[in-house]
């Protein structure tokens, strides 16, 4: 593996390889775009060549990681001792970190231990924050005291979906990478690729009872678009019934009522269900209630990228290639004799819902709320 793996994301790779060759690698960078985009692939390559003990490649343009050394190999593996990563894990509200005090022992310097170490093997420590705006407020405020006094020996790498949600006196502090959305087509292939894959896995257990029907070409381009030029996410949604979901979801926004609403709650609840049976999730246990809260804000983002779909078309936009929803575009277009900034509205009502569910609002009712909330902005005919 090197960085030539990492496709359609030249301008980051480059970026990189050209501070390594030029021994100004910062303390702390922010890798910034879509999940599945090639972030964490890049960070663990960025690490390789960090620790790596005989570098291939004579200039800054073609540099990796040698993958044949020791510590090469370890990084592959997840076992060498100098790379420490960290995500928020299912059903948790923080990332597992250890914080630590400095020496002078005041409260106001608890800092990401991990960042402070010595290395013990390779020339520097490489510390992964996945998903780092999910961070909550201590470990956030950890971070900036370790960004403010940074280690001579550590390297810092934040994986971001979304800055905004990320302090500015944090962001300020890192270098950042841009990673952009991957193309449509590519996204299908691959996501095409793992399917088939996912199949074959199935049949080599003898699990052909619960091997799930083909996906259609229009579920995978659904999903790419829906997923947002993520491989890993548009993936995780083929086949799992999302499109089933909105395409009912959508049939009924155009006339969305009180009555509507509630029903459409319904379907997302019962479609919530479905999916804690299909990954064999036990009632009323902690895995259950994450999957009901994922299913959740699934289905009201299905319902939000309707109305952004509208919001464009009644801004005065044709849509182009670029309507999530291109598949029912007959209702898009009746949703869209909503004015644009009633869509737009819309929107931001569905994505405070997801909001709510996320800090651990009851699911349901925060569903229901957000959906009768859009019901309430149609239009008087």
């Amino acid at each position: 593996m090197s960085f030539s793996r990492i496709q359609y994301q030249s301008s980051a790779v480059r970026m990189l390889r050209a501070a390594v060759a030029g021994d100004r690698v910062p303390h702390a960078y922010l890798f910034v775009g879509p999940r599945g985009v090639g972030k964490g692939l890049a960070a663990r390559e960025l690490a390789k060549l960090l620790f790596c003990e005989s570098h291939a490649g004579a200039d800054a343009q073609d540099l990796d990681p040698c993958d044949t050394c020791d510590r090469c190999r370890r990084v592959d593996r997840d076992v060498h001792p100098d790379l420490h990563w960290f995500r928020k894990e299912a059903d948790r509200n923080d990332f597992r970190l250890r914080l630590v005090a400095r020496r002078d022992g005041s409260p106001d310097t608890v800092v990401i231990e991990s960042v402070i170490l010595t290395p013990m093997e390779a020339p520097v420590t490489v510390t992964v924050l996945d998903d780092a705006e999910l961070l909550n407020a201590a470990a956030a405020n950890a971070l900036l005291k370790t960004l403010e006094e940074p280690s001579p020996h550590a390297v810092l790498i934040l994986l971001c979906a979304d800055a905004s949600r990320l302090p500015g006196t944090i962001l300020s502090r890192c270098q950042w990478v841009r990673f952009r959305p991957l193309p449509a087509e590519f996204v299908a292939e691959k996501v095409r690729e793992m399917l088939a894959a996912r199949t074959r896995q199935e049949a080599d257990k003898g699990n052909q009872g619960e091997q799930t029907e083909p996906v259609s070409a229009e579920e995978i381009a659904f999903v790419c678009r829906f997923a947002g030029g993520s491989i890993e996410r548009a993936a995780g949604l083929a086949g799992s019934g999302l499109w089933d979901l909105k395409q009912q979801l959508v049939a009924g926004l155009p006339e969305i009522n009180a009555a509507a609403a509630l029903t459409m709650a319904e379907a997302i609840k019962e479609w919530g269900h479905t999916v804690a049976r299909r990954e064999h999730v036990k009632r009323d246990t902690p895995e259950a209630n994450a999957v009901r809260r994922r299913s959740a804000r699934l289905g009201l983002a299905a319902v939000a990228s309707a109305f952004g779909d509208a919001a464009l078309l009644a801004a005065g936009g044709d849509g182009g290639g670029r309507l999530v929803n291109a598949d029912q575009r007959r209702e898009i277009e009746a949703l869209a004799t909503w004015p644009a900034e009633t869509c737009a509205r819309a929107v931001g009502l569905l994505a405070d819902g997801q909001a709510q569910i996320g800090r651990y609002v009851h699911t349901e009712l925060a569903a229901e709320n957000a959906l009768i909330q859009v019901s309430r902005l149609r239009p008087s005919m």
